[in-house]
């Protein structure tokens, strides 16, 4: 954990084996984090007490992404290379709904929650995106978009617009979608690698901002063309 007026860490935590590949900070909760690795785990930590304090254990691959939902601050879903999505109750310790979200063998790298409806979307390996319906019991997606032509690597809702979500692949491009349309509404290729990094911003409506293997950042609107 980093505080930008220091140039050394504020915070060191190593608890999992082998790499870890995700973080993510309670919406609510501002002492909360998780993590998600290499060894199948997601992981929760207790900041002021600078140490984790409950590892949640279910996937049988490696656990790509972790996520806390937006609105409901005990509950949080991670992706996995076991083709699963699974969501999490902290305050019961377990598992409470497993999403098979990868069609044919095909890894799940992400998954992020929609904060006005009830419903998460994932990406995958085979370049598909599916939204699932959280109240839903079966693993059929509501909405499935071939996406990208190699891997999805990152999905993630517009804080603002309920039906706007955007993602990033390795095949270069950013694409923005209408989920009521399950069409574009922006593809961006002005990446020369493999993107990796997608973020909305939390404070201008149109703000977004991705990052590449070909070491740039880029911020714009997501409606503008260039």
């Amino acid at each position: 954990m980093w505080d930008f007026k220091h140039k050394q860490p504020i915070l060191n935590i190593k608890d999992h084996i082998g790499e870890a590949f995700s973080v993510s900070w309670n919406n609510s909760l501002n002492n909360l984090i998780t993590s998600s690795g290499m060894d199948s785990t997601v992981k929760i930590y207790d900041l002021q007490k600078g140490s984790c304090f409950q590892t949640l254990v279910g996937h049988k691959g490696v656990a790509y992404n972790v996520t806390w939902h937006p609105t409901v601050n005990n509950v949080l879903a991670s992706a996995s290379a076991d083709r699963t999505v699974k969501i999490w109750d902290m305050k019961a310790g377990k598992c409470i709904k497993t999403i098979i979200a990868g069609a044919g063998g095909s890894e799940v790298l992400h998954c992020d929650f929609n904060k006005y409806e009830n419903i998460i979307a994932t990406a995958g390996s085979d370049g598909t995106l599916n939204v699932f319906d959280l109240k839903g019991t079966g693993d059929i997606p509501i909405i499935s978009m071939r996406s990208h032509m190699l891997t999805a690597r990152k999905v993630m809702f517009s804080p603002f617009f309920p039906s706007i979500m955007a993602s990033v692949g390795y095949d270069m491009n950013v694409v923005v979608w209408d989920i009521k349309k399950s069409a574009p509404v922006s593809t961006f290729k002005h990446h020369r690698e493999f993107v990796m990094g997608l973020d909305f911003s939390v404070f201008n409506n149109k703000k977004i901002a991705t990052c590449s293997w070909d070491r740039t950042l880029t911020l714009y609107d997501f409606d503008q063309q260039f």
